[in-house]
């Protein structure tokens, strides 16, 4: 007996996104027996994997604002945030017999991923490797709580920054190695790329980052500026790094 080809969806919000799409890869979609449909299409079907595309924030859901004018000729929104689309959300997520992969920006994350991954949904972010594929979603800005912090290549190096600068200005150190965020662990900040071991010493004075001096013998803090408005003088001869 011929074995049941595999059946796959590419699902969109909207169908003007699959254009877009079809530009990152060479894959024939019709010899390869892929679907793709909006949401509402899918109603109603089934296949063995599903794909949804533009997971991000602004994408699905949409943040578009509705016209004043024809917001008096609509039935009033419900008290629910996204409520309609959180249902195309969960029709998309309910279309696949085996798995269904979520494409998102890790920068940029839809609201509903951060959801499925704060509520601990079970989830596989390691089944794809490679220089494209990111493997942690970016973190909330903790000082606007809107925004995410992305990476950000500047003229001394890596840095995290609010994505939404001007308005917000906060930033955190990168990862001198690989360019990962930092989380804190006791007195270092530490690599959150599990196959990057470096960690960084932080000043107990003022939270900054402690530095081995160019003639490497003590350390000083980040934030040792005699011509700024703040700056931390804590130096100490000694840190071991092992611990």
């Amino acid at each position: 007996m011929k074995d049941k080809p595999i059946s796959s969806y590419r699902i969109s919000e909207y169908a003007k996104k699959f254009a877009s799409y079809s530009k990152y890869h060479s894959i024939d979609i019709h010899e390869n027996n892929i679907e793709q449909m909006t949401v509402h299409t899918s109603k109603g079907k089934e296949a063995d994997y599903v794909v949804v595309f533009d997971m991000n924030k602004g994408g699905f859901p949409s943040e578009k604002s509705t016209n004043p004018l024809l917001e008096l000729l609509l039935p009033k929104s419900e008290p629910y945030k996204h409520a309609e689309e959180r249902r195309l959300f969960y029709v998309a997520l309910t279309r696949a017999r085996h798995h269904v992969y979520l494409i998102t920006d890790a920068s940029k994350p839809s609201p509903f991923v951060v959801e499925v991954i704060d509520n601990g949904y079970p989830i596989l972010t390691d089944e794809f490797h490679g220089e494209r594929f990111q493997y942690k979603i970016a973190s909330n800005c903790p000082i606007c709580k809107t925004g995410f912090l992305k990476p950000i290549d500047g003229k001394h190096g890596s840095f995290f920054g609010c994505s939404n600068y001007p308005v917000c200005r906060h930033t955190e150190n990168a990862c001198e190695r690989c360019g990962s965020g930092l989380e804190t662990n006791g007195k270092f900040r530490v690599c959150e790329n599990p196959r990057c071991d470096f960690k960084e010493p932080i000043c107990p004075k003022c939270n900054g980052t402690l530095h081995l001096t160019k003639n490497r013998n003590f350390w000083g803090c980040s934030n040792y500026r005699k011509d700024s408005e703040f700056y931390c003088s804590y130096t100490t001869k000694f840190i071991d790094l092992r611990q």
